[in-house]
């Protein structure tokens, strides 16, 4: 019976969860029962009954490593990292060869920004199976960090090759050549990558940029109705199409995507930057106070934006207006502090 859940959940079956409760329901004291079934019902997408069966499995067998490397995918996947970092904290406790576990540490210290945790993890990691092409994908994805793109394309390219239908590691890898500055072979793996999983929409925006980096402008245009056309109000998309906008010399109309953008996602640097640009460009200071005005207004409990008003004001009274209408948005802002405090030394400078 196991068997059976093991190969329906290779073929992806339609039958496996209700497979997986029957065997379960057969034996509810069998750990193996419990832990298949839940992993039929993480596929099924009902987590919370997952992690319930997770539970039930280890409460059964304590001493079995799979079942805390299970529940421990299942917290990451909902970026409960603590409970990540336990329960794979626990399975290589139990099995010190346990490879899955390490590289999800890889992972939750890499999502933590913290390097030498995830260089330390790696190394663990190169004791088990230094070939394993996941473990060649997580080395790479820990060079790129560190900004070792040199390095991390060497390795990427060594688990690309073990993995070609990886979709991960092939968008991985044409990141890395982005960085390198690379665009032509990032156009190629992002494109595979964009074959391999056409849902990953993000791979849109970075096969854009080595286009761009190319200069093949026409096709960036192609890529950039494609991607309006399925994502309308995607505010990557906007932004990189005003970006164009700007490229070509029509600031006005670049400066109407970048506020589109931001109508989507209010704090989105990119677009925010862009804005800055656009305006410098039209030389407009009254536009300029009126568009950091709207922005403010929409959201004002961002810093950069403030900031960003601050710098068009148009006399004194203008400025200590908007200084005040800082303070009373953020009283606790560091920046507004700092500019607040700047003020009064100049204040006393003229005194």
């Amino acid at each position: 019976m196991l068997q059976d859940v093991i190969d329906a959940m290779r073929r992806k079956a339609p039958e496996t969860l209700a497979i997986a409760r029957a065997e379960a329901a057969a034996a509810p004291e069998s750990a193996d029962a419990q832990h298949l079934l839940g992993i039929a019902q993480r596929d099924a997408g009902d987590r919370t009954a997952a992690r319930a069966s997770f539970q039930r499995a280890i409460e059964l067998a304590p001493d079995e490593s799979l079942y805390h490397f299970s529940h421990a995918l299942l917290a990451f996947s909902e970026r409960d990292y603590a409970a990540a970092s336990r329960s794979s904290a626990h399975a290589v406790a139990l099995d010190p060869n346990q490879l899955g576990a390490y590289l999800l540490r890889i992972q939750l210290a890499l999502a933590s920004g913290d390097l030498a945790e995830a260089e330390r993890q790696l190394n663990l990691a190169e004791r088990v199976d230094r070939d394993h092409p996941q473990l060649l994908f997580a080395a790479g994805q820990v060079a790129l960090a560190k900004g070792d793109v040199d390095h991390a394309i060497e390795l990427l390219n060594k688990a690309a090759a073990k993995r070609p239908q990886d979709a991960q590691i092939v968008a991985t890898l044409g990141t890395a050549y982005l960085r390198h500055g690379n665009n032509g072979f990032a156009e190629q793996a992002l494109r595979k990558a964009m074959t391999l999983d056409p849902g990953a929409t993000s791979l849109r925006a970075l096969l854009i940029e080595s286009l761009l980096g190319q200069g093949r402008m026409d096709d960036v245009e192609t890529e950039l109705a494609i991607h309006r056309l399925a994502y309308p109000n995607e505010p990557a998309a906007m932004a990189m199409d005003a970006e164009l906008r700007l490229r070509a010399k029509d600031p006005a109309a670049a400066l109407a995507g970048f506020r589109g953008a931001l109508a989507f996602k209010p704090r989105y640097l990119r677009a925010l930057m862009g804005v800055e640009r656009a305006l410098a460009a039209l030389g407009d200071r009254a536009l300029a106070r009126s568009v950091w005005e709207e922005i403010v207004q929409r959201d004002p409990g961002f810093d950069t934006t403030w900031a960003s008003r601050l710098v068009v004001t148009d006399d004194a009274d203008d400025y200590f207006d908007v200084l005040r209408r800082w303070r009373e948005a953020m009283p606790e802002s560091a920046a507004m502090l700092l500019s607040h405090a700047q003020q009064d030394q100049v204040d006393g400078r003229d005194a």
